[in-house]
């Protein structure tokens, strides 16, 4: 199925939403919020969703529950996600 413009930007509304959602459990902040999501990428021809993320810190023990949250949050609605982690480093290089 191939998706509007306008298919795919409620689609992303939603991802942003949900993501609203998914708590920082020791700031008690939303990962949206806290600048977390870089961005949001939905493929109109397969339903694949790519999200750019980051972490607080660099140690940050948190991505395997973030991904579950955003896999739990986001599920009645997508077929496939990806989640990039992207961390910048203090020299400016940004590691994948």
């Amino acid at each position: 199925m191939a998706y509007t413009n306008e298919q795919i930007d409620d689609i992303k509304n939603r991802i942003l939403e949900s993501l609203e959602q998914v708590i920082d459990p020791e700031l008690g902040i939303d990962i949206v919020n806290l600048g977390l999501i870089y961005e949001i990428r939905f493929n109109g021809e397969n339903g694949e969703t790519q999200i750019d993320m980051t972490l607080t810190t660099m140690g940050c023990p948190h991505i395997r529950p973030y991904r579950f949250m955003i896999f739990v949050k986001t599920m009645n609605f997508l077929a496939k996600f990806i989640l990039h982690l992207i961390i910048v480093l203090y020299n400016g290089r940004v590691q994948l």
